[in-house]
């Protein structure tokens, strides 16, 4: 590869011309080894064509030599297909050296949704996979919305992390991070299957809180083992309320079976939505055709609670005029 008069400034010349090309490429970072201005150089070399053999062990080479062992493997498991071709030996490499967590390792791979490289992990004789970590690298899986690492981990033959671990936290990160590929996935799931109501409710609640509309509705409509929509005190409900998000809210009380009343628990719903000043959804609650707050509750304890928000003492006296009418 010819000398170019960037290199030749930046003071690249007593570099590889394997190890060029890779930061021309973007595969070492340019901070890590060279002045930031030759990112100007990276921009023009996208044409280079794949990596020559010789070229990715020297980089493999540059990184375990200058980082930290999980750094330097994080760096490269997010290239997966390169390293595939030299997998096994790197992972023995790594392996032997000080510092370098395996089990950790794995797991990162399963959280990014590498499956070639979990494959790796998994069938590798030197690495000796535990019930407790399969466990962990299902999780987060689950979290990171990863259905093909989820499918590899649930069917792998040893150490087999049950569908329902740790209290069905895998049902429940993702109904948080509303995964409704996975949500199915888990409950579908043959063996040690996750009920969608476990916990008391709690995939529905953490699916209410963060307004993943879509998982409220798969659980509420789980043939088997559903929520209630009104389950655990309508504490779904409330915390739909406590967040303003109007739509979930709107389907639990408008689901055909267990719907939550708008006056539950002492009329808190209509409470906390004046004291948040969440305009539409007091409406939409005084209005509920079915067991709506009313507005003069308790002696004017909902107008004290609307105290800072004169559009909602507005609403109240409007419909405190219609009841006294």
């Amino acid at each position: 590869m010819p000398i170019t008069k960037t290199q030749k400034d930046t003071g690249l010349l007593d570099l590889p011309n394997e190890i060029l090309q890779l930061i021309m490429m973007e595969i070492i970072p340019t901070d890590k080894i060279v002045p930031k201005d030759v990112v100007s150089l990276q921009q023009t070399c996208h044409a280079l064509n794949d990596i020559c053999t010789l070229s990715f062990h020297m980089w493999l080479d540059w990184l375990i030599k200058w980082q930290p062992p999980n750094e330097a493997f994080q760096n490269i498991w997010k290239h997966a297909d390169y390293t595939t071709q030299f997998g096994i030996s790197h992972l023995e490499r790594f392996s032997r050296m000080a510092n370098f967590d395996i089990h950790e390792a794995f797991v990162c791979s399963c959280s990014e949704g590498r499956e070639i490289i979990a494959r790796m992990f998994l069938s590798w004789p030197g690495y000796t996979c535990n019930k407790e970590t399969n466990e962990k690298a299902l999780i987060m899986a689950c979290s990171n919305g990863h259905a093909n690492i989820v499918r590899l981990l649930l069917s792998w033959p040893e150490n087999t992390p049950r569908a329902n671990c740790n209290d069905n936290t895998p049902l429940v990160e993702a109904s948080l991070k509303g995964h409704d590929h996975i949500v199915r996935l888990l409950l579908s799931w043959p063996e040690n299957t996750p009920r969608a109501d476990c916990r008391n409710g709690d995939a529905l609640h953490v699916a209410c809180i963060f307004n993943k509309e879509n998982i409220v509705k798969i659980l509420l409509s789980w043939p088997e083992n559903a929520p209630r929509a009104d389950c655990n005190g309508c504490k779904a409900f409330l915390s739909a309320c406590m967040m303003g998000y109007i739509e979930v809210a709107r389907i639990l009380l408008s689901w055909p079976e267990n719907a939550p009343r708008a006056d539950c628990s002492n009329c808190q719903a209509l409470l906390i939505t004046c004291m948040y000043g969440y305009e539409d959804f007091v409406r939409m609650l005084l209005s509920w055709p079915a067991n709506a707050p009313r507005a003069d509750y308790d002696n004017g304890l909902v107008y004290r609670a609307s105290k800072e928000h004169d559009n909602i003492i507005k609403l109240l006296d409007q419909y405190s005029n219609n009841i006294t009418s």
